[in-house]
């Protein structure tokens, strides 16, 4: 069964341009050193029922735009379309975080999401070695081709970290990828991550970011955050 491990009742940040809530799922299949939800990773949050947001929802209709599902992976397991079928049958826009291990899932939810943000951890040869983990690729691929045919909007996102990403990470990206929105995240330190060695790790230097969306704007609409 997949758990709800955090629920932020307001973000101006998690769902462009709207005013949303976020909703935290336990569980992840990667392992990114970098990453920066590890009680979410290894499901050690407090747990928060699904009912309980449901209940948190039925009072903001009409103060919410939208529901962002995010985690860990919320497509780890097949209540998210349930959950969020619920949720859009409310009003709300809904939006899905996904690393794209689960394609599946991934287009059974399709047809309840008005936004995806997928995060694209690396370029494919290197794919394994950044999230942790051994990474079906084929199941990435499939997740990015459901994603630039389903007619919803979407971005890709990567978060840069030092000693991970380089300007030929960036090439390769482009060349996999070949369109759509596209956004750079520089690596902010949060003090507590999956690997403990990037808790004080620091990102890259501004000049050096630009150096990345010189690359990228080659391909795709470019938007950086974190910088």
């Amino acid at each position: 069964m997949q758990t709800i491990g955090g629920f932020q009742r307001s973000t101006l940040i998690d769902y462009p341009g709207k005013v949303a809530c976020s909703v935290f799922f336990n569980g992840c299949n990667f392992k990114c050193g970098f990453c920066h939800n590890p009680f979410l990773i290894f499901n050690s949050s407090e747990l928060i029922s699904k009912e309980e947001v449901l209940k948190f929802l039925d009072k903001r209709v009409g103060l919410l735009d939208g529901v962002v599902l995010s985690g860990g992976e919320p497509c780890m397991f097949s209540e998210v379309v349930d959950f969020a079928a619920k949720v859009k049958e409310k009003g709300f826009l809904v939006k899905l975080d996904t690393n794209g291990a689960f394609p599946d899932v991934l287009e059974r939810v399709l047809p309840y999401l008005d936004y995806i943000a997928m995060d694209i951890k690396s370029s494919l040869e290197s794919y394994s070695k950044v999230c942790g983990v051994g990474v079906n690729l084929e199941n990435v691929k499939k997740s990015v081709s459901l994603i630039q045919e389903s007619g919803v909007e979407y971005e890709f996102r990567t978060t840069v970290v030092p000693g991970l990403f380089d300007v030929c990470e960036m090439k390769k990206i482009c060349e996999w990828l070949g369109k759509g929105k596209y956004v750079i995240q520089g690596f902010v330190s949060k003090g507590e991550h999956v690997d403990p060695s990037f808790n004080s790790k620091r990102g890259f230097r501004e000049e050096e970011i630009k150096e990345f969306v010189k690359v990228a704007e080659e391909c795709f609409s470019v938007e950086v955050r974190n910088v």
